[in-house]
């Protein structure tokens, strides 16, 4: 799979980068003119001058079990959300991360999964999902 990464500054295209590598990357944050962090598929990725480095991967149960749909940062503190089919049902899942390491994720079994987080200000952050829904349910993709 191609994933491009495209620096902009004020707005004007800078250098692009062809991150060919099998990375699934679908959003990003950034902490500083040149560290910021992505997700996407099961992965977490730091992203050093505009090249993806340093994948965490986690524990995929199978296919579409495990997908990090959201990362926000503040600081050098990072969270990142998702959804995760461990059975019975769509659950969140969320992580946090400090200076790019993520911790332990946690499922939030009363959701249907997360595909939005946004800091709140400087006391945390607030994450969106659709709501509970069932293993049936093809939005997932």
């Amino acid at each position: 799979m191609n994933n491009l990464v495209l620096r902009i500054s004020h707005g004007r295209p800078g250098a692009l980068f062809d991150a060919d590598n099998g990375y699934y990357i679908t959003r990003v944050s950034c902490v500083s003119a040149t560290t910021c962090y992505a997700s996407g598929g099961t992965k977490l990725y730091t992203i050093t001058n505009g090249v993806p480095v340093h994948p965490q991967t986690f524990p995929d149960g199978g296919e579409n079990s495990l997908s990090w749909r959201a990362i926000e940062c503040t600081g050098t503190v990072c969270e990142a959300a998702g959804l995760e089919f461990p059975g019975l049902a769509w659950v969140g899942v969320l992580v946090s991360l400090s200076d790019g390491t993520a911790g332990a994720p946690t499922l939030v079994a009363a959701s249907g999964g997360f595909t939005g987080v946004a800091t709140r200000a400087g006391v945390g952050f607030i994450a969106i999902g659709a709501g509970p829904s069932t293993g049936s349910d093809d939005t997932t993709g």
